[in-house]
């Protein structure tokens, strides 16, 4: 009879491969693979306890913090072909954008933007109008910006000013109110060529209001969009913009 080599307890019989009493094999590499097939065990369960973590902290987080952001990177309206809109999905999810509302004289009228736009992409919007709109936009007869010694419009020059839209009908405005962003790089450069001369370039700083919705919720967003207008004039008979 042989006894076990952990315990010392007598074996059953000679040979015998598992003590009964510590469970121990009598061949040392036998327990080497069965603590081995304990460790690979436990760190496996520790790994998944570890991503499920993770993954329930990112949901956590997402739910937490998760916002639906659009942002107008460039705005240019008024004469053709310089009219386009781009704007960046800057949130978490994937947006739908309706359209761009601006508001003039008590009045208001809306750009269909219409289009989805996923996280981190950025869409340009040059289809404005419609070609019926183009070609009348096109007969407005472009006689330069609007400046004065007060940088200001005149009440006549009010009164003719308004904004361009699907619904305007022939004749054309005398004075087209042409919408900016703050920064946009053809603005700085209207700018620049009036700094020198005797008359200020006339602006006006106005509000749109950019309406999306998110895709997740459903929510609808409406986003102050400060914008400048400026003022072009016609050279079309009939118009006396002074």
């Amino acid at each position: 009879m042989a006894d076990c080599r952990y315990c010392h307890t007598t074996l059953p019989k000679a040979g015998a491969l598992l003590c009964a009493a510590c469970k121990s094999y009598q061949d040392p590499w036998r327990n080497y693979l069965v603590f081995g097939a304990g460790i690979t065990g436990f760190v496996a369960l520790v790994a998944s306890a570890i991503t499920f973590g993770f993954n329930q902290a990112s949901s956590a987080y997402k739910e937490l913090f998760w916002k639906d952001e659009a942002t107008i990177l460039e705005l240019q309206t008024g004469v053709n072909p310089h009219q386009r809109i781009v704007i960046a999905n800057s949130g978490d999810g994937p947006i739908f954008i309706s359209q761009l509302a601006v508001y003039w004289r008590g009045g208001s009228m809306s750009f269909a933007l219409d289009r989805s736009l996923e996280p981190g992409r950025v869409d340009i919007v040059d289809d404005l109008f419609s070609e019926k709109s183009i070609a009348l936009n096109k007969k407005f007869g472009t006689a330069g910006y609007i400046g004065s010694k007060s940088g200001e419009l005149g009440e006549k020059q009010v009164e003719q000013a308004d904004l361009w839209s699907d619904d305007t009908e022939p004749p054309p405005p005398c004075i087209l109110v042409s919408l900016f962003n703050n920064k946009n790089p053809d603005l700085e450069r209207i700018r620049d060529r009036y700094l020198k001369g005797p008359t200020k370039l006339v602006t006006r700083n106005e509000t749109a209001t950019l309406v999306f919705y998110s895709i997740r919720t459903g929510r609808r967003h409406d986003v102050a969009v400060p914008v400048v207008a400026v003022f072009v004039k016609s050279n079309r008979g009939g118009c006396s913009t002074e």
